[in-house]
Order: C-alpha cells, then sequence, then structure tokens
C-alpha cells in the first residue's frame, strides 16, 4: 500500500483543511451587532462535523475536537477567521475567548456575533466540563456540556452533518498533484479505491498533539475505529491526525464492493456498531449512504457507482 502523502492534496484542499473546514461549518452566520454581554443558545455547544444535539445520543464532545458554539454578541459582527498555525485563543475586535472549567483557553478557527469554531484542549478528564464565552463588553453564563473520551463527527459538504461528506478519492498512479480527487456525483469512488474521509472528535491520539497545533507527523488514534460499507467491513489503512492539518482527522479506507446487487452502500464509522439497516434501492439509483444504529457512530454519503 502506497503511502498516501498529505503533501499531495491539492493546496485549494489542504488550505481548507488546515483551518478545519471552517469554510463548511460557518453556515450562515447572522449579522448581528454585537452589544453587551455574550449569550450562548440553549443546546448551543455541539461537534462542529456532526452538529448533533448535546441532549441526543453521541451528541457528547470529546478532549481535542473542534466544536461549534451557536448564541449573540459572541463576536465582531464582522466574521475573523484566523489565518495562520499554531492557532490563537483570542480573536477579533472584541477579544473573544472560550474558557474551559475557567481554567483553560480554546485555541480559535472563526468568531462572528452569532457563531464561533474553537478546538476542545486535548487533555481534558471527566463527564463533563463547563463552558464561557469571554469578550470585552463581558462573559456568557456559564454552560455544562457533556464528555466523553471520543464523540466522533464527519464532515458534510452542506456544514450540517448530513448528506455528502468531505471525501477524497486517492488515485494510484495519479499525477502527485493530481491523487486526491474530491469524491462527488461526476467523480465517483471505485470498489476496492481507497477513500479520505475527514472528521473531528477521534479521541486521543499516540503520540498526543496540543490544541491548536499543526500534527508534525501521523499521530494515530489511539481507539481505532471502524468503517463499514453495507454489512462488509472496510479496511483502514490510518486513522489519526494529518499531518501539518490543524485538528482534523483523516481516514483512509478501502471500500469493498457492496455484498448484494440490491444493496445500497451504508456508511458508519463506529467503535462500537450495533446492527445495520439497509433497503433495496430502485433499480439504477445511487448507492448512497442510509443509517447505522449505533450510539458512538458517524456517518454520511458517499457517491460510488451503481453495481
Amino acid at each position: 500500500m502506497p503511502m498516501l502523502e498529505v503533501s499531495h492534496v491539492p493546496q485549494n484542499l489542504r488550505t481548507v483543511s488546515v483551518l478545519a473546514l471552517v469554510f463548511f461549518l460557518t453556515l450562515g452566520v447572522p449579522t448581528l451587532n454585537a452589544q453587551g454581554s455574550p449569550e450562548i443558545f440553549p443546546n448551543g455547544v455541539v461537534n462542529a462535523a456532526s452538529f448533533t444535539p448535546p441532549d441526543f445520543p453521541g451528541g457528547s464532545l470529546a478532549p481535542g475536537a473542534i466544536i461549534s458554539i451557536f448564541g449573540e454578541n459572541l463576536g465582531p459582527a464582522d466574521a475573523v477567521t484566523s489565518t495562520s498555525l499554531p492557532l490563537q485563543t483570542m480573536l477579533g475586535g472584541l477579544e473573544t475567548r472560550v474558557r474551559i472549567n475557567d481554567a483553560l483557553d480554546c485555541p480559535l478557527f472563526f468568531v462572528s456575533s452569532g457563531q464561533i469554531n474553537c478546538q476542545l484542549p486535548e487533555n481534558l478528564a471527566g463527564d463533563q466540563i463547563r463552558l464561557r464565552v469571554h469578550t470585552r463588553l463581558g462573559e456568557s453564563e456559564q454552560l455544562t456540556v457533556r464528555l466523553r473520551e471520543r464523540s466522533f463527527g464527519l464532515f458534510t459538504m452542506n456544514s450540517n452533518g448530513n448528506g455528502p461528506l468531505v471525501a477524497q478519492n486517492f488515485r494510484q498512479g495519479a499525477d502527485p498533484q493530481n491523487r486526491f480527487q474530491l469524491n462527488r456525483p461526476d467523480t465517483p469512488g471505485q470498489r476496492n479505491q481507497i477513500m479520505i474521509l475527514w472528521g473531528t472528535g477521534l479521541g486521543p491520539t499516540n503520540p498526543p498533539v496540543q490544541a491548536g497545533q499543526g500534527s508534525p507527523a501521523e499521530a494515530p488514534a489511539v481507539n481505532q475505529p471502524e468503517v463499514w460499507v453495507g454489512n462488509v467491513r472496510a479496511q483502514v489503512h490510518y486513522a489519526g491526525r494529518a499531518p501539518g492539518f490543524a485538528v482534523s482527522i483523516r481516514f483512509s479506507s478501502q471500500f469493498p464492493k457492496a455484498p448484494r446487487k440490491d444493496a445500497p452502500y451504508l456508511f458508519a464509522c463506529s467503535f462500537r456498531i450495533k446492527r445495520a439497516t439497509s433497503a433495496p434501492l430502485p433499480s439504477g439509483a445511487s448507492r448512497h449512504a442510509a443509517g447505522m444504529l449505533s450510539k458512538t457512530s458517524s456517518q454520511g454519503c458517499l457517491t460510488v457507482p451503481s453495481c
């Protein structure tokens, strides 16, 4: 199996990934005049890839994960994005900070009046954390959110945790600048092809990587996930931090042929898979992802050829 060198990712994709897919995470942020103290909406702190509500199964946060915070007066009316590594812990004209347990500051990707994208410190412990947003104009009420060692989410193209994944087809033997191809309807993945998936919340890595820093080398996840296509387990070549990237988790998985002609392609990353559900698709339909029932799974759609 060839080494999948991150340096061969096209520059436009690398830029997006280095900034932890900020482009995909900024969901129509409202332009509000920042007046008064910041306010975090109820259930307004979520995994920035899955957007699973905190009171839903799988809605916990994980140390080192990218999170999104939604509310009002969180930062300046004109959004500010970090442009280099290491990430700052104070950003924008209102000096926005995100404090954990009144002791640790989160590295920040993006701040605006309605949304913050940041990374949780990698060394958090326990089953819950206390979170508060600070600006020059005041501080928010403290919010308590659940914490688990890992709570994984996959980035999606529509930025809401559902639908087509942010995924790349690895094309062995192609020109180095064109080996990584964005997975989409006009460039589908092929059976037995290696695909790269991006997410956050996979938990601790070995070696550990400090929050806000780019990983200097590959740092595999301590707890390796499973990847399934339908009822067939795919081979995972690598799951962990991508060298030079901020926070984002890279999967290198080889996707097998569907087990049956009438089986849809189901996709899930899970630490404990309970059972899969499937239903035949109409003749000639695209094989997009259905669901995978697991409290610790993340799922989404990939474009692959019809059987």
